[in-house]
């Protein structure tokens, strides 16, 4: 039992939409053919030579991360320097791999939303809304036998998704009366007479860059020689997408306590943090990865921590400075939470593929 890759990626691109990747990003599919067959996919954080031995080992036709393999131009793919041998390893065996970075960071059930729920954060919200998307209503006219294949093609490529439900529509049944002409070539019905068939009502929601897409998908699944359907314009308030999270703790804490319980959460050996020991945290901020400069707009929402990784010296000193205390939980402790939320919704998604995560990755860094 296999899929294409091709089927995979839009499993992927469905979860992390492409269009929410930061415009310095290279998130995507980077390695490989989108038409080869799928039995088993790996899921990791980053390709690193042990995971490609890994998934050389296990029979894997397929890794998928979180960090992108190629993230900066290359002028070359040589053997003699890191990034190209890992290259050459991937081609050779005929892996695929696919990146969903800066994208997964930004969607509800991404990295920062789940960072937000390990730490059991109230009223998770975006820190700041960076991306916009505007909604059409489609409606489509289906024989009662054509409906569930017409419904799952569109919901298959986008339609479908309000908050964090998918597949939803509405079906109300109806008749349909038509009259084929000369030359068409009907599907159901006799042509010069007037036909009348049972059909569905089909509507759902579909995001304006994702329509095209939809419509394509809902035409080549319909029966009929021409599809009757419509697209309106709708007032729903616009999904916003962003980075980081707010949210508050269901009690206030001491920042030690609330450094320890990071700690214990993440299953890390170690957590660096900044700020008063005696000031109690409440209002949380969370931005996964290498921490960027949001201090400024943190304190402006009212946050008194941030849960980051990769401080550096004079950014601790800028959030000092903004009377906020931060959490360094380090860029692997704060991301690789995503891996098992990639493998749990790929395997709802690809029944026929098996979907496993990645043993051999482990934090660069080491204590004493």
């Amino acid at each position: 039992m296999s899929c294409k890759c091709g089927a995979i990626i839009k499993y992927m691109e469905q979860m992390a939409p492409p269009k929410l990747a930061q415009s310095w990003d290279n998130t995507g599919f980077l390695i490989g053919d989108t038409e080869q067959k799928i039995k088993r996919v790996l899921v990791a954080l980053d390709v690193t030579p042990d995971v490609v031995d890994e998934a050389i080992a296990i029979g894997a036709e397929m890794i998928i991360t979180h960090h992108p393999l190629i993230f900066k131009p290359l002028n070359n793919i040589r053997r003699d320097n890191p990034l190209g041998r890992v290259i050459y390893r991937l081609i050779q065996h005929n892996i695929n791999v696919y990146s969903a970075h800066t994208n997964l960071d930004s969607v509800d059930e991404g990295v920062n939303h789940t960072l937000a729920k390990l730490l059991e954060l109230k009223n998770i919200q975006l820190l700041q809304p960076e991306y916009s998307e505007k909604y059409k209503k489609i409606a489509v006219f289906v024989p009662v036998d054509s409906i569930d294949v017409v419904r799952e093609a569109m919901t298959r490529v986008g339609a479908g998704f309000i908050g964090n439900y998918r597949d939803c529509s509405f079906m109300s049944k109806g008749t349909g009366i038509f009259r084929p002409l000369e030359g068409s070539n009907p599907s159901k019905g006799k042509i010069g007479e007037l036909n009348k068939i049972e059909e569905f009502r089909l509507e759902t929601i579909v995001s304006e860059s994702d329509l095209d897409m939809v419509i394509n998908a809902m035409i080549e699944a319909h029966p009929y020689e021409e599809v009757a359907y419509d697209v309106f314009n709708v007032e729903n308030k616009n999904s916003e997408f962003g980075l980081a999270r707010i949210g508050k703790l269901e009690e206030r804490i001491d920042l030690v306590s609330f450094a320890a319980t990071v700690k214990k959460i993440l299953g890390l050996k170690k957590v660096r943090f900044i700020g008063d020991t005696n000031k109690e945290v409440g209002t949380v901020v969370v931005s996964s990865g290498s921490y960027y400069d949001i201090a400024n707009i943190s304190k402006i929402k009212g946050a008194d921590v941030i849960v980051t990784g990769d401080i550096k010296y004079h950014d601790a000193r800028n959030m000092l400075d903004y009377g906020l205390c931060a959490i360094d939980a380090g860029h692997f402790g704060t991301e690789n939470i995503i891996v098992p939320i990639i493998v749990n919704y790929l395997s709802e998604m690809t029944e026929d593929v098996e979907i496993l995560k990645s043993e051999r990755l482990k934090d660069v860094f080491m204590v004493l």
